[in-house]
Formats: structure tokens, sequence, C-alpha cells
């Protein structure tokens, strides 16, 4: 439907209205529409749930409104909106997401709460959240704005909570996970900072079957929460049902058999709010990220056009919403005292400062007769512009609150861009890094500046035994290389893996010397480098010219002998062929004489048979220093 299709529907409607109220008026009837008529024209928002957020830190497997999209509003749109809804007969507003406390780590979210019940003075601000990043500086700042904080807890026992998913980094965790349980110790931090606070806590339960057959009365008799909401799993194509959707909650779903025999079992709970599926999938106004409303009526979420863009009148006949299910379900009440037996009412003193946060919320206007003098409407406004400054500074940090006051002092005389600081000549350290950043540092080099210095020492840190590599564009011939860093030399990328840097190959690797050009700074340089590569990225890097090959240099015997012995004059001791002490020197090769000489002698006495003649026969051992030298020779070849 198009944008003049919606005026004309809202033109007829508004001349259908006008005639019947004409018609009410000439018959001497109260001038209004029937209920069924009404709820057809112009449905009110009195109750709406702002999904402004679909992220979320949890992963349960039945969510219907799962992280599609990471877009949130604007806080100065989301704003606007709030305040177009509330123009249009919105009462109570419910936020959730996704988990509304993932975004800005709750403050932009405070700063909403904080919003609507300061400047638009609605009945009640609520919210949904998994519990896991509430904070208590969060209640400290914001718990005074907020009537009700719901925690969705499904089950209280963990294994049933892993099975859904309820719990951080989704199935990712074990069972058995020493931190299994924080959902359950967040549910009890949560409950303990609402009564500390004075929020009603709420409790929301979806049944499906893992829970179906679970009996929870003593635990939520335990928690004592005002309202336990309880939901039969609902089936919501495209989002967790269907081949688009990112979960598939079919697994889930129960009969209306097995949700009212979980019913009857907790039928002695008195806060227990049953809704099915039937009751669920039409009395909700739901608001996404974009501020459209969700219709649900066909089994999937089909979003209106943005009332920011066509108002709420328009946007809210897209919305599918049953306003006669939505009073069926009961969800209006009286708002304004929560509408529930909680165990904070009788006291007094809760109840003195439930008057005066109301007085100060919604203070009535006093009514004069006639004209208001100039004195008295000067004097009101700037009593409500203090007020709403006031509201303002206080959520700014102090750099946002002084650009705040000097712009408004600027304001008159259209100065405001004078402050506003340049940011297009700001740099981070890894820029700094890349503009001043070396392959190779020479001795010599000077470091005359800060950011050659920051440079320099992200240099030291690399480890240059060998190199990774980027073979994407061998068939140009251009490759290119980079120093490992800790972390790849503590895995062994590059040396016992594959050193291409896509590569995950760790067999038959073979190490290759390059001879490495490169310009750097507008001067022509080149380098010897090492490079582990398998089969296939070998072939790659010799696909225009065979590159030279490092293979291990194998020590014949004769320089294994020859290192030996001069190590052992080195320090001192008696060489493996000389005799030993005692024996005659005829087993000796004197000075001079040639190795083919020295050779058949020494098998002359290797084949005598007097053992005492030629002394004893030793074996030779390798040092350990022989050890170390091979290993090293074999870790870095």
């Amino acid at each position: 439907m198009t944008f003049i299709e919606i005026w004309i529907r809202q033109f007829l409607q508004s001349i259908m209205k006008w005639i019947f109220n004409i018609y009410y008026q000439k018959e001497g009837i109260e001038s209004k529409l029937p209920g069924n008529v009404s709820s057809v024209l112009s449905p009110r928002p009195t109750s709406v749930n702002y999904h402004f957020t679909r992220q979320c830190n949890y992963k349960c497997g039945f969510c219907f409104h799962t992280a599609k999209s990471s877009f949130v509003l604007p806080l100065e749109e989301a704003m606007r909106g709030l305040r177009l809804l509330h123009e249009a007969g919105m009462e109570k507003i419910n936020f959730s997401g996704g988990e509304p406390f993932i975004h800005q780590k709750g403050r932009y979210l405070g700063q909403l709460v904080q919003f609507c019940k300061r400047e638009l003075g609605l009945a009640s601000v609520s919210i949904v959240s998994n519990g896991s990043l509430v904070t208590e500086d969060w209640f400290v700042r914001f718990g005074e704005y907020l009537d009700i904080l719901a925690i969705s807890c499904d089950s209280f026992q963990t294994e049933t909570n892993h099975l859904i998913g309820r719990h951080r980094n989704g199935n990712q965790i074990k069972i058995d996970d020493s931190k299994g349980n924080d959902h359950l110790e967040s549910l009890e931090r949560v409950r303990g900072w609402c009564r500390d606070h004075r929020v009603a806590f709420k409790i929301n339960s979806v049944i499906n079957v893992y829970n179906v057959d679970e009996d929870m009365n003593d635990q939520i008799q335990q928690l004592n929460p005002v309202r336990w909401k309880v939901f039969q799993c609902l089936l919501i194509g495209g989002e967790n049902q269907g081949e688009e959707a990112l979960r598939n909650a079919e697994k889930f779903v129960i009969t209306d058999e097995q949700f009212e025999s979980f019913l009857e079992r907790h039928s002695g709970v008195s806060c227990l709010v049953p809704e099915s599926n039937l009751k669920m999938r039409n009395s909700y106004l739901i608001l996404d990220e974009r501020m459209r409303f969700l219709d649900c009526t066909d089994g999937k979420k089909t979003p209106s056009p943005s009332l920011l863009d066509v108002g709420v009148e328009a946007a809210i006949h897209w919305s599918g919403f049953d306003e006669d299910m939505f009073f069926q379900r009961g969800g209006k009440y009286n708002w304004n005292t929560g509408g529930y037996d909680s165990s904070y009412e009788g006291n007094e003193e809760e109840n003195k400062r439930k008057k005066r946060k109301k007085d100060w919320v919604v203070k009535e206007k006093p009514i004069s007769e006639g004209l208001v003098s100039k004195s008295a409407f000067t004097e009101q406004y700037a009593q409500e512009a203090r007020r709403s400054m006031q509201s303002q500074l206080r959520g700014l940090t102090a750099y946002d609150r002084h650009k705040l006051l000097i712009n408004e002092y600027y304001l008159s005389i259209g100065a405001v861009d004078m402050l506003k600081r340049d940011k297009t000549k700001d740099k981070r350290d890894f820029d700094i890094i890349k503009e001043n950043h070396q392959f190779l540092w020479e001795e010599d080099d000077t470091i005359d500046t800060w950011g050659k210095q920051i440079a320099k020492k992200y240099h030291d840190k690399l480890f240059k035994e060998y190199c990774i590599c980027d073979l994407r564009r061998y068939k140009e011939n251009k490759v290119g290389i980079r120093w490992r860093i800790e972390k790849e030399v503590v895995t062994g990328k590059g040396q016992f893996s594959c050193g291409e840097q896509n590569c995950p190959e760790k067999d038959n690797l073979r190490t290759w010397e390059i001879n490495f050009a490169y310009v750097e700074h507008g001067v022509k340089k080149n380098s010897l480098v090492k490079i582990r590569l398998c089969s296939d990225c070998s072939h790659n890097l010799n696909f225009h010219q065979k590159r030279k090959e490092v293979t291990k240099k194998k020590k014949t015997k004769k320089e294994s002998k020859r290192s030996s012995r001069d190590r052992r004059k080195s320090e001192g001791e008696p060489s493996i062929m000389e005799p030993a002490p005692g024996t005659s020197k005829e087993g000796t090769v004197e000075a001079g004489e040639s190795s083919s000489v020295a050779s058949s002698k020494h098998q002359e006495l290797s084949d005598s048979t007097d053992i005492w003649r030629e002394g004893q026969q030793t074996t030779e051992e390798k040092s350990r220093d022989d050890e170390f030298e091979e290993f090293l020779e074999d870790l870095f070849l």
C-alpha cells in the first residue's frame, strides 16, 4: 500500500467518524463510536512493546525476535517516536529486545526509561530482560524511573537452561561448567536489587518440551514476584520457523493439553498469568528497531511503515492489533499502582515515596479561570525549562554537558559550529604505526619522532625467524610478507603449520629462502627471508620462478667425530683416538701419516685378539651440546 492509499484511507475514516458523530448527536446519544467500529477505525496504542534492539548474549532456541539486524535508532529519533506514541494515547511502554541492556551497557535504555517517566509522565514503564547484564549501578542511576522489571526464566534447573539455550554463548557451554548456573544467580541478584530500589519484580517463562513437566511452585513462592507470566511456545515464520529463520523452534512446541497440564500443576500460585498462543498472537502492539508495528496475524512478522515517517495512526493500521483480545487477556489494568498484589503494599514509607514520585512525574497544572497573566506564564515556562535542562544534564558526561551549555550560549548568535572539534586529523596508534612502519630497521636509522619510536617498539616485539606470507596474487608474481606476532609463535603458525596466512596445513612443510624486494617510503629495498609452506602453497610461491629451498644438511661420520674431538680438546678431555694410560704406543698413529695409513692401522688393531695390547674399546656417545645442536637444526629448518 502506497502513501497515497494510506492517506485516502485515513481521509475516508475521518469522514466515517464525522458521520457517526453527527448521527449520534442527532439521536441524543453520547458522541462516541461503538467498540467494534472504533477498534476497526482507530485502535489506540494504550500499551506498546518496543523491541529497540535485536542483539542478545543468549541463544534461546525458541526466540521469536532474533538478531537479524544490529540497527538501533539514534536516541533523539527514538524519543521523538515515543513522544508521538504518547500523543496518540500510549499509557504504558515495555522495553524489550533482544537483550535491552546490551546496547551501550544499558545507558541507552536508561535514558529512554528516564524520558518516558519524567518527560512523558507515562503511567507504567517496564523492561523485559534476561538479567545477565543488569548492574546495581544502573539501578542507582535509573531505578527511580522504572516501575517493573521482568526477568525471563524458563527453568530452575541448570541442565534444562542449557538445553533451552538460556545462558551465555548459547549452546557452547558444557553442562558441567562451573559457570553453568550464571542465569539463576543473576535472577536472584536482580531480585534483591529490585527489592532494595522498590521496583516491581516480575518473571516471564516460556513453556516448551524441556520444562513442561517441571514443578516450579517452591521457587516461584520463594522469589515472590508480583506477576508470573507463563507463555506457550509460539512459532513465528522467518524468526524461529522456516528456511530464513535463525532459530528452529519446532522441536520446542508443546500441545494445548500439555500447556493446560502445566497450568493445572501450578494453579496454587496466585501471581500466575497464563497466555496461550491464541492470546499472544494478536493482542500485543509490537514495535521493531525501526519503530514499525509488526503484524503477526499470518504466523509471521509483517512490518508496517515506520511511525516516524507516516505517523502513529497510519502505521497502527498495519499492526494487526486485536484490541478486543487485548482487553480479554487483561492487558488493561490499574497501571498507576501496578495492578499487582505486591509485598510492598501496606508499607507506609513506600506509599509516601510513591506519592512524592507521582507528584514529581505527573504534576497536575492548576486550572485557572480566564487569561493567565504574563508574569505567571513566564514563571511557569521558566520552571519547565529548568526542569527539562536538569533532566538533560543528569544523563550527560562532563564533556557533553560542557558542550551543551556552551552551544546554548552561542545559539543566539548562530555560532554553534565554532565549538565543534575538527576530527579530520585524528589518528590512532594503529595509524601512526602504519605511517612509520619499516620491514627492517638498521642500526644507523634515526629515530627522531614519536611516531618512529612507536613503530620501532612495535617492530622489536615481532619474531623474525620465519615470515607469514599472502599468496592470493601469486599469479601476478606479487607476494605479501610480514613478520610473525607472539600469538602466531605460540600456536606454531609459520613454523609448525603453513606460513600462508589462510592455510592451516601442517604436513609436508618445506622451507624456502626468498630475496624479498619491496618499496618502502619511496625507497627500493630487499632482504633475505625464510618461509615455511605446504606443498600446494610451495607450488604457488614458485609459480613464476624457482626459489631456493633450504634443506637440512646431514653431517658425515667424519665431521661428527671431528667436531666432537675438537670440543673435547677444548674442554681438556682425552681424544677418543688416544690410547688409554698404561697401554703400548703401537696402537697410535704417528703425526704426519696419511689418513689412509691411519685407517688401515686402526683396522688391524680392531682385528687383533689381544685386548690388553689394544687398550679398552670406547663407544662414542653424543654429548648434551651435540643433542641440543641437532634439535635446533631440526627446529629451524
